[in-house]
């Protein structure tokens, strides 16, 4: 279901949250984004037509038949809350602080009213929103595969799925009504769990995976292909989560929040995603090479489900030469990270890898004219 996947078909299992022996953690710091929502008005203008299509399909088959938690003290003093200013993070933040503090707690949250460089970069970053709407690279693909053999096999298992089977192009869905429908079978299967969308009885496991793939590739340009200029919004995140960290390297974390939690939208998930590489083996995504993609690391779904997040752990660990290590979870479950033992990070070594993107990271780069 890609980005409007529900979280409870993702995430990991309570017992994957590890403890470390010898390690004390020091600081969680989480990424998340907001929970389930409704379509925008966008979206809903794209399903006016949705009603007739369902008429049809009654008629058509009408006439062929017949008829979690890492363990700390829990005072709110000890946190710090913020999402952006859009009630869909707003109300995950509030419903994630009452999972965590039961109403026992009044606690104070930021929502930015001005600018927001942390968490909606992307909104005052020209250079990015310029890069991803000029440069033909960025939507050549996935407009690519709508023609693609894949593509147009599920257009028509669809067609002959709901009675549609008239060999007159004026008669049959095209891939406007299409998407529609697979957008409200992604949306009712997120907001139900325990039931089946009618929508979603529209496509088989089949047509599923290539809409998936589809959206994949859109994802995969805009927030993963250009390094360069994916960092210049996925590095804010990377940065306050260094900031964070270095001060807890030598000093006395008495006064240092034992939590951080931001919540914020799908394009920073990723973005921050791409600039801390967790799909290093990652090939360039093509239209022509869908089979080939099938066991992708570049997966929405996986990634940035609705309330995805990613968490960073510092541990102070005893009797040990690096004493300062981190781990990383994505969606509750150990992040496999290379260059990491089983997922537990030298400090040194993410600073070596990742300290010349988070020094340089300035939202004044978002407005500097070159060549890129």
């Amino acid at each position: 279901m890609a980005t409007k996947t529900a979280y409870n078909y993702v995430r990991g299992d309570d017992e994957e949250i590890q403890s470390i022996p010898n390690c004390q953690p020091l600081q969680i710091w989480m990424l998340a984004r907001h929970g389930t929502r409704y379509p925008t008005q966008h979206e809903i203008r794209k399903l006016k037509n949705i009603p007739l299509i369902k008429d049809q399909i009654i008629y058509n088959h009408e006439i062929k038949n017949g008829k979690n938690n890492l363990s700390m003290n829990h005072t709110s003093k000890n946190y710090i809350f913020r999402s952006t200013n859009r009630s869909r993070t707003i109300d995950s933040m509030d419903a994630f602080i009452e999972g965590l503090f039961e109403n026992k707690f009044d606690v104070e949250t930021v929502v930015p009213t001005g600018e927001d460089t942390l968490l909606k970069p992307y909104s005052y970053c020209p250079r990015w929103n310029e890069a991803i709407e000029t440069d033909p690279i960025y939507f050549t693909e996935y407009k690519k595969f709508i023609n693609s053999k894949e593509f147009i096999n599920t257009i028509n298992n669809v067609n002959e799925r709901l009675g549609y089977q008239s060999n007159l192009p004026s008669s049959k869905l095209s891939i406007d009504p299409l998407l529609a429908m697979y957008n409200l079978c992604r949306y009712e299967k997120s907001w139900m769990l325990d039931k089946i969308s009618p929508w979603c009885g529209v496509f088989s496991k089949d047509d599923l995976k290539v809409l998936e793939f589809y959206n994949d590739l859109e994802y995969y340009y805009k927030f993963n292909h250009d390094k360069k200029i994916n960092d210049l919004i996925g590095c804010f995140p990377l940065q306050d989560m260094f900031n964070n960290f270095r001060s807890l390297e030598e000093n006395d974390n008495n006064e240092k929040p034992k939590g951080i939690f931001y919540f914020t939208h799908s394009k920073l998930i990723l973005s921050f995603l791409s600039t801390i590489d967790v799909t290093p083996n990652q090939k360039p995504l093509t239209a022509d090479h869908y089979k080939e993609h099938l066991n992708r690391e570049w997966n929405t779904s996986m990634l940035s489900p609705f309330n995805s997040n990613i968490i960073a752990v510092f541990f102070r660990c005893k009797k040990q030469e690096s004493p300062n290590k981190v781990m990383f979870y994505l969606q509750e479950k150990p992040l496999l990270y290379e260059g990491c033992q089983n997922g537990l990070c030298d400090w040194e070594y993410l600073k070596e890898k990742f300290s010349a993107v988070a020094n340089e990271c300035s939202i004044d780069a978002c407005h500097i004219e070159e060549n890129y």
